[in-house]
């Protein structure tokens, strides 16, 4: 019988994910403005969770721990949203979101420097899937570029800086969620609110500067959505599945945004993306049906 497992709920996430990095991409093509695009997103994000919370009737928990939680995954987000922003503008969406999944190698740093706040195992077989999907990083990368070497050396050093805050992120998610049972609804909206306030400040900062605004709001406004969807899976993946692992699922989001590049925005899709493809895939299979 079909089970919602957390490989199930990180396969959702990845889906979404995948949508919403397409539609980031597509704001960066469009040039909206990147506040007010987290701005939208953040607002909607928030609306739905409240929503949900309402709706299920969730407890709070420990509130001062969801607050905190809450400033650090806000904080965390928008550095990551700024970083993304500066390096589509300069790299195809292959190379950025395989640089980007650099981020399950910080996470397998992380998780065996710092095993005690996990208490997980990681088996043989789950290790060969990890490494199916992450050596991918070594087949998508510089090569594909040439010329303009400074450019391109600040663009791969912004793709690892936003990897390294995401894999914080994550590792911060997990405890919240699994050690401290904080509730994923009001975590999405404290998140959310604590974006959408200080992108709120930015803006008043720089409202001389703020261009598109229709556009920015309506492109926000979807990526909210998928946004949630997004982030709500993958915490429900994290309540029970192993972190690397987890992440390493969601990592496959890459995927989407490269085919729907391709289609839309006439990036070239050649062999080294299809045999990473394949290689994500294979590594998917061995995850599920050999992992724990």
């Amino acid at each position: 019988m079909f089970e919602f497992d957390w490989f199930f709920f990180g396969i959702l996430a990845a889906v979404a994910n995948g949508l919403q990095g397409f539609l980031y991409k597509s704001a960066v093509q469009k040039k909206d403005n990147p506040y007010v695009v987290t701005f939208s997103s953040a607002t909607v994000s928030y609306f739905i969770a409240g929503i949900f919370f309402l709706i299920q009737k969730s407890s709070i928990g420990d509130i001062k721990l969801l607050i905190l939680f809450g400033i650090i995954g806000g904080i965390g987000f928008i550095s990551v949203m700024l970083i993304r922003f500066k390096a589509l503008q300069s790299l195809p969406t292959g190379v950025f979101f395989t640089g980007f999944r650099s981020s399950v190698i910080f996470i397998l740093v992380i998780f065996f420097i710092l095993p005690e706040p996990f208490h997980e195992e990681i088996s043989l077989a789950e290790l060969i899937g990890i490494f199916l999907i992450t050596i991918t990083l070594f087949i998508l990368g510089p090569k594909r570029q040439r010329g303009a070497k400074i450019k391109l050396h600040k663009s791969f050093f912004l793709i690892f800086a936003a990897a390294f805050i995401s894999a914080l992120l994550y590792t911060t998610q997990k405890i919240a969620v699994d050690n401290y049972k904080i509730d994923i609804h009001s975590f999405i909206f404290v998140i959310n609110l604590v974006i959408a306030f200080i992108t709120l400040l930015f803006m008043i900062a720089k409202r001389r500067y703020i261009t598109s605004l229709k556009s920015s709001l309506k492109s926000g406004a979807f990526i909210g959505i998928y946004g949630f969807l997004s982030f709500m899976f993958f915490l429900q993946a994290l309540k029970n599945g192993l972190l690397p692992l987890v992440v390493s699922v969601n990592s496959a989001s890459f995927i989407i945004p490269i085919i729907l590049s391709t289609y839309y925005f006439k990036e070239k899709l050649n062999i080294k993306t299809f045999v990473t493809m394949i290689l994500v895939c294979a590594g998917l299979i061995i995850i599920r049906i050999f992992g724990n």
